[in-house]
């Protein structure tokens, strides 16, 4: 259990940790345990000797042992060749999956049925038997799934946490077979893997990483920027430039114009959902904290995301008070109002489902003050997409004016939503803002697109965007 948990965070951050990756993997160890349960107990009953079984233990513990030196450049190469179909990503990442983890489960799939008939020695016993090792081998599932995801992970890492675990199975079987100086000599192996095997991950621009008990988490260096990401291909969650604040065309450059006609009295109280490196909330300090009352509450499910953006980004905002939660509990546990709340809270390059439901979206809109606004970061392939018209057809059930804001040279949307009577598009007309913000302003103001009502199948809790839809949404024109 404990390589199962940690089977999805090596693949992670070559292929994110969408529903596919999940898919994939867990239906490659379920079909390597059935066949290994299957030639397992035939082997058992062939060679019914203690030698054989922990031999097969050796084996699979040194495959397990070597998984962090394999998969770093077996992933680096297919994650390299998906471009972006998510067909071929999906596809890349089953070979990923069935490289890694088919052979070492395969054979700790026969330890079970190959310890029932070692232990059992008469047929009146034999349920008793199977009784006692599904039971102490269902606590070692519990042990080894708790103790990763709460200890191990967050401490040491998921690659020395695959050494740790491997080096286990080594020593066990190591002593099975009445071997010492394997015993040894796997025990310096450890040392070494637990000390090197991080080092794998390695990248020239990388400047630092970490495993959380919620993702890998990357910092790394990209021309005169310092990004933060989720995983090694995909989507940036922070881009923060060496000088300066704007980015020069990230889509969060556009929210630095939010709080000009969000709020038009110097009273400004902001709720970021999805914080990350901070880059949002510097903007909006650096342009407001002067001109008003600003208070920003930043909402991040991740501590450690906040400890490296500390650490590498300029973190150092006055007006932010930084909540680690996740965006939905905390509005339904909080009684502030907001002139304006920020949704941008993306899981790889997709919106938890449970942030983008029509029950989430009536707890923000709760949440608003009578002339605030919501601002929703979203990617799509086209404003007509089937799904993307869900997403808007879903935010004008409940809100009295919704806007499109497609944003230059990428897929990401700017929804505005409110419930206010004065179209925003007046409101941003009268709005003092800052001249180096003009050219954001004016782009905004010429791409403001109200769509006529939509009716469209809503999303809500019963009925989410799941991950195969949104990837509809983001890949595809039509569903």
């Amino acid at each position: 259990m404990a390589i199962e948990m940690t089977a999805v965070r090596i693949m992670s951050p070559y292929f994110g940790s969408s529903i596919f990756i999940w898919t994939n993997i867990l239906g490659v160890i379920m079909v390597a345990l059935a066949l290994g349960y299957y030639y397992g107990g035939k082997l058992a009953d062939k060679y019914p000797r203690p030698q054989v079984f922990y031999f097969i233990v050796l084996m699979a513990s040194v495959i397990v042992l070597a998984l962090p030196f394999i998969a770093t450049p077996l992933l680096e190469y297919l994650s390299s060749v998906t471009g972006s179909s998510p067909a071929a990503w999906v596809t890349l990442s089953l070979l990923g999956s069935l490289a890694l983890f088919f052979v070492p489960f395969a054979l700790l799939g026969m330890i079970s049925p190959y310890l029932i008939r070692l232990v059992n020695r008469e047929v009146e016993e034999t349920g008793r038997v199977a009784g006692r090792i599904f039971a102490v081998s269902t606590f070692g599932s519990i042990v080894g799934t708790f103790l990763p995801t709460l200890v191990t992970v967050p401490l040491l890492g998921v690659q020395r946490t695959i050494v740790i675990f491997g080096a286990a199975l080594c020593v066990i079987a190591a002593i099975g077979l009445n071997r010492r100086v394997i015993t040894v000599m796997l025990i310096i192996l450890t040392g070494l893997g637990i000390a090197f095997a991080p080092l794998m991950m390695a990248d020239k621009n990388v400047i630092a990483y970490s495993d959380s008990p919620y993702s890998y988490i990357e910092i790394r260096k990209y021309l005169n920027y310092t990004v933060l990401s989720f995983s090694k291909t995909r989507a940036v969650q922070s881009m923060q430039p060496e000088s300066g604040y704007l980015t020069g065309g990230f889509y969060v450059d556009y929210y630095s114009v939010l709080p000009a006609f969000a709020c038009p009295s110097r009273e400004c109280d902001i709720g970021v959902i999805g914080v990350a490196g901070g880059t949002i909330p510097r903007l909006l300090d650096h342009y407001y904290a002067e001109k008003k009352d600003l208070a920003i509450d930043g909402i991040e499910l991740d501590p450690a995301v906040t400890r490296l953006a500390k650490k590498y980004f300029d973190y150092s905002i006055p007006t932010l008070t930084t909540h680690h939660q996740d965006g939905r509990i905390y509005l339904r546990h909080t009684d502030k109002i907001y002139n304006l709340i920020v949704l941008d809270a993306f899981q790889e390059v997709e919106i938890p489902p449970h942030l983008s439901s029509r029950e989430f979206f009536q707890i923000a809109k709760d949440h608003l003050a009578t002339d605030g606004i919501m601002a929703i970061n979203i990617m799509t392939s086209g404003s007509q997409n089937s799904q993307y018209q869900r997403f808007l057809s879903t935010l004008q059930e409940d809100f009295a004016q919704v806007w499109d804001i497609g944003l230059n040279r990428s897929s990401n949307h700017l929804v505005l939503a409110s419930n206010t009577d004065e179209p925003l598009t007046d409101r941003l007309a009268a709005a003092e803002i800052d001249n180096e913000l003009s050219n954001l302003r004016s782009y905004i103001y010429q791409n403001m697109v109200r769509p006529d009502p939509i009716h469209a199948t809503l999303i809500t809790d019963d009925r989410p965007l799941t991950q195969i839809l949104y990837d509809t949404m983001l890949y595809q024109s039509e569903i």
